[in-house]
């Protein structure tokens, strides 16, 4: 942008400075030597007269109205101060050759992916006078839509699940089953809540579900799994709070490969408690009848049947 001012303006300076000074002035001004605040009364000014100067020049069509001001740089001495301003435009509903100036004037209704034109202006001020001429000016009307930026879906990247979706019965139950199975605790655990999930695509479907799970009041002597007749244990309640990882490739008929991380919690204040009877897998009951695969023997026991309360107390 610099090279363009000086190719713009320098020719220009030639007629208020000698040939040296001005060839020097515009380089600073392109360089912004000396900067202009946007809402300095002799920048606002002098865009304005820039802009009316211009849309005296059109022809056709509408007259151009002040967007933005984009940048204003000032250098000069005490006789005289040179601005060079750079402004967006956007199209007016006033058409050209009329009584309104483009102060008066609204912006042409337009879609907001076209973006507002650029207008660089040359404005030369009397210091002693007070008063500011137009050099030069020159707009670039935009031909192309303004580029909207766009976020595209990742592929293969983790997902979010909704936490009642029927897509996590099958992780959520293996998970379940592998930390009954190798928790080391006297009873089994129920799912309390679900926290978070995800799935990604890999080589078949990786979950990543995070969860609470409470004991329950079934022993593991006395229960060889959970059934029905399990609940939320009354007395000395335990908590854990779980990070699970689950791999399943339903075309291959294999059980899904878990691996359980969970923290065992004799407290817990749960910042969610659900009201009574509601699960947050309590759409799943059909879940063991569409599967390709049969889940694990735990799932397989749990799936069937509307108590859902071994699932979520």
């Amino acid at each position: 942008m610099r090279g363009i001012c000086f190719l713009l303006f320098g020719a220009v300076g030639l007629l208020l400075w000698p040939q040296g000074r001005a060839q020097g002035l515009v380089l600073r001004l392109a360089k912004g030597s000396s900067r202009a605040f946007c809402d300095d009364k002799d920048v606002e000014a002098g865009v304005d007269l820039a802009l009316v100067a211009h849309n005296a020049k059109l022809q056709q069509g509408n007259q151009l109205a002040l967007y933005q001001t984009v940048r204003a740089s000032k250098d000069g001495d005490e006789s005289t101060t040179a601005f060079l301003l750079t402004f967006l435009v956007r199209e007016s509903d006033c058409p050209v050759g009329g009584d309104k100036e483009w102060r008066d004037c609204d912006y042409l209704p337009q879609p907001d992916t076209v973006a507002p034109s650029l207008c660089t202006a040359l404005v030369h001020k009397n210091n002693a006078e007070g008063s500011l001429a137009v050099v030069s000016v020159d707009c670039k009307l935009s031909v192309e839509p303004m580029v909207v930026p766009e976020r595209a879906q990742c592929l293969g990247c983790p997902q979010r699940i909704d936490l009642e979706s029927e897509d996590l019965r099958e992780p959520v139950l293996s998970s379940l089953s592998k930390f009954n199975a190798e928790g080391g605790s006297s009873h089994h655990f129920l799912l309390r809540e679900m926290v978070s999930a995800t799935r990604q695509v890999v080589a078949g479907f990786r979950y990543d579900v995070q969860f609470y799970l409470e004991k329950s009041n079934c022993s593991k002597s006395d229960f060889k799994e959970l059934t029905e007749e399990c609940h939320p244990a009354e007395t000395e309640p335990e908590f854990a709070k779980c990070n699970s990882t689950v791999y399943i490739a339903p075309w291959r008929r294999e059980e899904p490969e878990a691996h359980v991380n969970c923290e065992r919690i004799v407290q817990m204040g749960f910042s969610r408690r659900r009201p009574p009877g509601w699960s947050p897998l309590r759409h799943f009951n059909n879940f063991a009848e569409r599967a390709t695969a049969p889940p694990v023997s735990t799932a397989q026991t749990l799936a069937p049947g509307p108590n859902t309360k071994l699932l979520g107390g």
